[in-house]
């Protein structure tokens, strides 16, 4: 009995220790993303994905994925110019990925809250016309940064360059 408690022990000590590692590589990521948006994402745009014609978008594969199951940097052109946005979602309706965003969700929230604790940045919780409920962070001049949206489908984060501007 006493070898069944240790090795349920180590096996729960070692879950935790690589959760810890996990979110700690996450928010390392996460931070690193905020800080590549004022550089158009110049470090993480990888490839050219796909070219959208019609709405004149372009996809790129971002290098980092902060474990979501789909990401993506958007390129996109209308009468302002040209803006980049980091888009990753985590889908509710794949466990591993519902368990992603359960872990990661809080990381965010707290990044964003320190953020606008420094009294550089505004933010403000609302619902959209569909019900989503969207976290919004802007800085001082109205420019946004970040938007994180959930339903009951999925959790979204949108890391805004710095050429979005107050679009």
């Amino acid at each position: 009995m006493k070898r069944i408690i240790i090795i349920l022990i180590s096996v729960f000590s070692f879950t935790f220790i690589e959760a810890q590692t996990d979110t700690a590589a996450f928010r390392k990521d996460f931070l690193a993303l905020l800080q590549d948006a004022q550089n158009e994402f110049a470090i993480n745009q990888g490839v050219l994905e796909f070219k959208d014609t019609v709405k004149n978008r372009q996809y790129y594969t971002p290098k980092t994925t902060l474990g979501s199951t789909e990401h993506v940097i958007q390129e996109k052109t209308d009468e302002l110019g040209t803006c980049k946005a980091y888009l990753c979602s985590y889908d509710f309706t794949d466990t591993p990925s519902l368990i992603t965003a359960m872990n990661y969700l809080p990381i965010v929230l707290d990044e964003l809250n320190k953020m606008h604790s420094s009294g550089n940045y505004r933010g403000r919780d609302y619902k959209d016309d569909g019900g989503s409920n969207i976290t919004e962070l802007v800085d001082t001049k109205g420019n946004y940064i970040m938007e994180v949206v959930s339903n009951e489908k999925a959790l979204v984060l949108r890391l805004y360059a710095k050429s979005w501007g107050t679009r």
